[in-house]
């Protein structure tokens, strides 16, 4: 999905499995609780001295997930508004030139001679 105004896409979990993302150049990757559990090496006495705040951080880690997928969903519906608001404003603006063209040409067919002089 891209962005109007920008043109940088947002990733989702399809296209960027890994959740690895670039900003500004700089590649990062984005943890688990689990993957950090695993990178530290914990002891069992430290898995169970630490389990409560654990588990505090693998729910609040479900909740980014599906806060994380609504955002995108709310983005994707944002984004097709506002290309069929652009859409729409395009439209209006054509439908408003042909009138004014429309206006014009009528102007000079009941305009007295002397106004019509003016536009020729």
């Amino acid at each position: 999905m891209s962005f109007p105004r920008t043109g940088g896409t947002i990733p989702n979990e399809r296209e960027n499995p890994s959740g690895r993302f670039a900003k500004e150049g700089i590649v990062k990757t984005v943890k688990t609780i689990d993957d950090l559990i695993r990178e530290k090496d914990l002891s069992a006495e430290e898995l169970e001295r630490h389990r409560e705040l654990i588990e505090e951080c693998r729910t609040r880690e479900t909740q980014l997930k599906e806060y994380s997928r609504t955002t995108r969903e709310n983005m994707r519906r944002m984004t097709e508004e506002l290309e069929k608001m652009s859409r729409t404003a395009e439209d209006l603006w054509q439908e408003a030139q042909r009138l004014s063209q429309r206006i014009n040409g009528i102007y000079l067919h009941v305009a007295p001679a002397p106004m019509r002089k003016g536009y020729h």
